[in-house]
């Protein structure tokens, strides 16, 4: 088998929860969102602060942080300041509390 299509397949594979949440609805004011960094640039933490929004809950991981939405132009400033995923978080919720 061509390893093209073996390297696809697997990669369709492992990114398709990502592809999900991303595909969902996007994320609103007044909401939490799910910010995630890229890998090689500063943390999520460091994105929210330099955007002067609040995170949410006392767990982080080194590439993902929950954040509140103050308004409609906090994702475009999430954005900004290095994000690489902003993401509606009450999915993410969802899934942690099932």
């Amino acid at each position: 088998m061509n390893p093209f299509v073996i390297g696809t397949s697997v990669m369709a594979v492992v990114l398709s929860p990502l592809l999900v949440l991303v595909a969902g609805d996007p994320p609103v004011a007044g909401g939490v969102a799910l910010v995630i960094s890229k890998p090689w640039s500063k943390t999520a933490a460091q994105v929210v602060k330099d955007a002067q929004l609040q995170e949410v809950g006392p767990q982080r991981a080194p590439m993902g942080a929950l954040v509140d939405l103050r308004d409609d132009g906090s994702v475009a400033q999430l954005y900004r300041h290095g994000a690489w995923f902003v993401i509606d978080g009450r999915r993410i919720l969802e899934l942690c509390n099932s």
